[in-house]
């Protein structure tokens, strides 16, 4: 373990010199060609840089925002030059220099303090420095510019949640859902903004599930009220997942969410609770075709339940063909003796 953590702290020392490695490289080259007299038009320069920044290409963003603030010094163009300062902190957030990215930042809070990406910013670093009260304050002061904006309304369901203030969490996870319409994925996340928010709604809702296990009996809401909770939890996922079917993490917190509800609904007696237990497993399978329990699972209900051995038979050839398993090979071995004297008894 030492040895691991070794080799890593030797990792980001290596990453963190190749990174000035490529920016001292490009500013070298940039300098150059601004001693050969060369005078670029700044919206390519931004451009470029942009192009590079949504690609995740940091190290030559940077060098080419660095490019745009030196041919700025000479003109006034406050935007531009606003734009390419909030980059510059952005870059360095994303590479975890926080203390840099606010430097950055305050000059850019010259230009304008009240735009709305700076404060965004500003409460994202907050954020990470583990300020919540300041970071709080710069998110509301978005949403009373600008109420609509759902990323100040998803960070803000995130502190919330942290606080364990679900209500609130809920409510702003909600707005960030609802005003989120197009959906457009932003560099450095998992996805969209509105589809972050299903995810972490659907993780709230678990949060106080768990939570009500902490509960006296006395205090615990009716099964009813539990119940529809959990539904809740699955219908944002299956949501997001349909939104979007390369959402990989919301697909996989939502198989889980299934497999405990199949697990529920396999524990009830009558035909009525397997056929329910054996619709959440063929749903997981849609979702995961990969996924070698629920094709066992299937195979179980059908054979054991629902007394369909031809089904049965089918799911465990499929589980059988993902897991080379022994235990899978004796089922199916089962199932065709049993289908061979059926058809044998009906001849």
């Amino acid at each position: 373990m030492t040895n691991t953590r070794k080799w890593l702290i030797y990792f980001e020392i290596f990453a963190v010199f190749i990174f000035f490695v490529i920016i001292f490289v490009n500013i070298t080259n940039s300098y150059t060609n601004q001693n050969y007299g060369e005078n670029p038009d700044l919206d390519q320069l931004i451009e470029k840089a942009d192009q590079l920044y949504k690609t995740q290409d940091l190290p030559r963003a940077l060098v080419k925002y660095w490019e745009t603030i030196t041919h700025m010094e000479s003109q006034k163009e406050p935007q531009k030059l606003l734009h390419a300062r909030l980059r510059i902190s952005e870059i360095y957030f994303r590479s975890n220099w926080n203390k840099d990215a606010l430097d950055h930042l305050a000059r850019a809070a010259e230009i304008d303090r009240n735009n709305t990406e700076l404060r965004l910013l500003q409460g994202e670093l907050y954020k990470d420095n583990g300020q919540r009260a300041l970071a709080t304050q710069e998110f509301l002061a978005v949403i009373k510019k600008d109420p609509k904006n759902f990323e100040a309304h998803y960070l803000l369901g995130v502190l919330y949640q942290g606080a364990r203030q679900f209500e609130q969490a809920i409510d702003h996870y909600q707005q960030a859902i609802q005003y989120d319409l197009q959906m457009i994925h932003q560099p450095f996340e998992l996805a969209a903004v509105g589809q972050l928010a299903r995810m972490q709604l659907s993780r709230t809702y678990r949060q106080i599930l768990q939570g009500y296990q902490n509960l006296g009996q006395e205090n615990i809401p009716d099964a009813t009220e539990i119940e529809k909770m959990e539904k809740q939890a699955i219908a944002i996922l299956e949501d997001a997942v349909h939104i979007n079917e390369h959402f990989v993490e919301a697909r996989q917190e939502l198989i889980g969410l299934l497999y405990r509800q199949a697990s529920i609904a396999g524990r009830a007696r009558g035909t009525r609770s397997y056929d329910q237990a054996l619709n959440i497993y063929q749903k997981i399978v849609e979702l995961d075709p990969s996924e070698v329990d629920a094709w066992q699972w299937i195979g179980q209900i059908q054979r054991s339940f629902l007394d369909d051995p031809e089904a049965a038979l089918a799911a465990y050839q499929k589980a059988y063909e993902l897991e080379s398993d022994v235990g899978i090979l004796a089922e199916i071995k089962t199932l065709e003796d049993e289908i061979k004297n059926m058809e044998l008894e009906n001849q």
